[in-house]
């Protein structure tokens, strides 16, 4: 990590302080350069409990392959970097979208304890 250039140090540090997994960090210091409210809420949606998570990806089944895309994305394995690459370099709707999946605005917020409600 100190070997890092400059400007990712204080991004690589605030990854860490996430408790997100180490060979992620180099993609999620890339994110937090590009728009702040959306590397944060990435973070914290890899670093939810695993039924949480199912939750978001059969709340968004209604395209098939987006939410393929989305769990390829969650995924810790090596191609991790890659999925995460590959995610934010797709067009800005796309983007938008995902953002929008992990907002905690108060009407998303209802469907998610209503979600956990069900599976419990």
């Amino acid at each position: 990590m100190s070997s890092t250039m400059g400007f990712y140090i204080d991004d690589i540090s605030w990854t860490s302080s996430t408790g997100t997994v180490a060979s992620c960090s180099h993609d999620i210091s890339w994110m937090i350069l590009t728009e702040a409210f959306y590397s944060h809420d990435i973070s914290w949606l890899i670093s939810t409990e695993a039924s949480y998570i199912h939750d978001i990806l059969w709340m968004i089944s209604t395209e098939a392959s987006y939410i393929h895309d989305i769990s390829w994305m969650i995924s810790t394995e090596s191609s991790y970097s890659y999925d995460t690459s590959w995610m934010i370099s797709t067009e800005a709707s796309y983007i938008h979208d995902i953002s929008w999946m992990v907002s905690t605005e108060s009407s998303y917020s209802y469907i998610v304890c209503e979600l956990n409600r069900s599976i419990l």
